[in-house]
């Protein structure tokens, strides 16, 4: 689907591989530009840490833990000594930096796709109208991967879930839908 498709819905439960997945086609895909974005909530506002200091690339980066695990089972755990002594990170450092951008979700509305993939995670935790937003970012030359879970819609009510609005649309020539059935993380899943 992520070969062949215009664009593509990846869902499953916890641990099932969607990020991996697309973390790895984009990797292998890397003439094009991508983009990765994801809403910033979390599983329940009473453990928010609060304001993060910092430029937009700082505030993001704690939402882009899936896809930086993904690129460490990829490429190996690549953390190493300098000359210094100081420890460096060639995988967060280098090659998350290569192969990924992150964009706020917020400043999706204003985004041009052009011969570029935009890869929206978590996309249960999208209202239907984020989720539109998303969509109306695509040209013929682009791709828009997104990933989710109905399960993992902690806060969004159903009659305001984008992910679910989306299923309900679907089959849609533009757009292929994978569901992942098995996680592979663990046992304890």
């Amino acid at each position: 689907a992520l070969e062949n498709a215009d664009n593509v819905l990846i869902t499953g439960k916890w641990g099932s591989g969607k990020s991996l997945i697309s973390s790895a086609y984009a990797v292998s895909n890397n003439t094009k530009k991508t983009f990765i974005s994801r809403p910033p909530i979390g599983i329940d506002p009473r453990y928010n840490i609060g304001f993060l200091p910092g430029g937009t690339d700082d505030k993001l980066n704690s939402w882009a833990m899936g896809f930086l695990s993904s690129l460490y089972f990829l490429f190996g755990n690549t953390k190493g000594q300098m000359k210094e002594g100081k420890s460096f990170d060639f995988v967060k450092a280098e090659l998350f930096k290569k192969y990924f951008e992150l964009i706020d979700i917020n400043s999706i509305q204003g985004l041009s796709l052009m011969d570029d993939y935009l890869l929206i995670d978590e996309v249960q935790l999208c209202t239907i109208d984020l989720v539109s937003a998303c969509l109306s970012r695509a040209t013929d030359e682009s791709k828009i991967v997104m990933t989710g879970d109905l399960v993992q819609s902690y806060n969004i009510k159903p009659s305001n879930s984008g992910l679910l609005k989306l299923l309900r649309a679907l089959p849609h020539k533009s757009m292929a839908y994978v569901d992942l059935k098995y996680a592979y993380r663990s046992d304890l899943l």
